[in-house]
């Protein structure tokens, strides 16, 4: 099968389902990606998706809460909410969709409008027209210098080519992974100032973590103001105001030629009190700014699986250890289900994971067993993974394994393998210490995991 028959089989399923009904909804998903819903055939709703990538057309029985808000989003409902559906056409021969619709304006005046689709990689369009004007466009940018969309000007369909790409099965996968994850794509685009906030405050913590190792190795090397101070005593004598140095056991000694001994004395021990205590706070500092930088790479790490309560939840945390600035309103509003962890179903096993700190130490801590076993993604950021059996089999633990690097979003790495019973809690929520592990080495991800991830069930 090649593209256009895949699009022609659209074409007949959507005449078959929803011609001669009205257009009662219309839900802007993504920046990229529109639902049209009809009276007939309720259950299902068709999707348009402009994605560059992978541009595409899919009828689904999928229901979404979210609905962006942008300006071709509002022209489009303006225009064709309650619009009578007449039916949708190939134009061309091409890889292009037009759906025609008929809409009743308030002087009982009838108007004709095409929604056409362009899908065309890299290329891909969507542009109202009426009588053949362009009334709107999602992009104003044609194939070429030839294809131009201009508002009311007519619309002119690129060259068909004649040349059309196989539809394979790698690029049905593509389509269902896009779609399982629309709902992520929503959720980052409405919390991208978050996000970006989170990657400005980890970007100035490793900054002050670079200065506070600058300043330790300052402070390091100021030790020797000691040794200077405790020769001083003993050639104190032999030292006068003007002396730039002295040498004591073959080493040159500065001083400073304004100061009296004793001054220079006083100097020296000062200097090394002053780089105690630095080596001291940098010390304390760097270890804090760690923790803090391991807590938002681990929000980072698992932010993409985030779900709206998810999202709230994490608001309410960053605002309660004021550790980054962030202009949201906390929710008092408390989820019952922000803090439970997740699980797949596997071979009848229970394999639980977490997507934050919260989840990850109560799966691990309250939920698991000290029989159960305990995974996590070695020397990297990812979530704790928990196989719920005593004695888990080969293919069970691979399993594990590859959805740690999955949910980490690395296809190729080790993974740490350990029993609840050998884990200890740190100060740090979502942390652990082990006392007995084995590594495991995965160069493969098997290609089912975004499905088994997207039908996971809460605990």
């Amino acid at each position: 099968m090649n593209l256009l028959d895949k699009l022609n089989d659209n074409v007949i399923r959507i005449n078959e389902q929803y011609r001669n009904s009205n257009l009662f909804k219309i839900q802007e998903l993504t920046a990229y990606d529109y639902l049209f819903s009809f009276s007939k055939n309720r259950q299902n709703s068709v999707l348009i998706s402009v994605n560059l990538q992978n541009p595409f057309i899919k009828i689904t029985n999928k229901k979404f809460l979210q609905n962006r808000n942008s300006a071709f989003f509002q022209h489009l409902k303006t225009r064709l909410l309650n619009a009578y559906f007449i039916g949708c056409e190939i134009i061309n021969n091409d890889n292009i969709i037009a759906f025609n619709f008929i809409k009743t304006n308030d002087t009982y005046d009838k108007i004709e409008y095409k929604l056409i689709f362009e899908m065309f990689k890299n290329n891909c369009n969507i542009i109202l027209t009426s009588k053949n004007l362009v009334v709107e466009a999602y992009r104003y940018k044609g194939l070429d210098t030839n294809h131009p969309i201009l508002n009311n000007v007519n619309y002119e369909h690129p060259v068909n080519t004649i040349i059309s790409k196989d539809f394979t099965q790698e690029d049905e996968k593509r389509i269902e992974t896009y779609f399982t994850e629309i709902e992520t794509k929503y959720l980052s685009e409405k919390y991208s100032s978050l996000i970006s906030s989170i990657k400005r405050k980890r970007k100035t913590l490793i900054k002050k973590v670079d200065k506070l190792k600058e300043e330790q190795v300052c402070a390091k090397e100021h030790e020797c103001f000691k040794d200077y101070g405790d020769a001083l005593k003993m050639n104190f004598d032999l030292v006068k105001k003007g002396d730039s140095s002295f040498v004591y056991n073959d080493i040159k000694i500065p001083l400073k030629k304004e100061y009296s001994p004793s001054k220079n004395l006083e100097y020296f021990y000062k200097m090394y009190k002053k780089s105690k205590l630095t080596i001291e706070s940098t010390k304390k500092y760097i270890i804090e700014t760690g923790n803090e930088i391991q807590y938002l790479d681990n929000i980072l790490a698992t932010i993409s699986l985030y779900n709206e309560d998810e999202y709230q939840q994490l608001i309410n945390d960053l605002l309660d250890n004021k550790l980054v600035k962030i202009k949201y309103k906390k929710n008092n509003k408390k989820s019952t289900n922000a803090h439970k962890p997740y699980y797949i179903l596997f071979n009848g096993t229970r394999i639980g994971y977490g997507k934050n700190n919260v989840q990850n130490d109560e799966l691990t801590f309250n939920i698991a067993t000290k029989h159960d076993s305990f995974l996590h993604i070695s020397k990297a950021h990812g979530p704790h993974i928990v196989i719920f059996n005593d004695d888990p089999s080969d293919e069970i633990i691979q399993f594990a394994c590859e959805l740690s690097l999955f949910l980490a979003k690395v296809t190729d790495g080790d993974v740490i393998y350990s029993k609840i019973m050998y884990l200890k809690k740190t100060p740090n929520l979502g942390q652990v210490r082990m006392s007995k592990y084995e590594t495991y080495h995965i160069n493969k991800i098997r290609s089912d995991m975004s499905e088994y991830v997207a039908n996971s069930l809460r605990f």
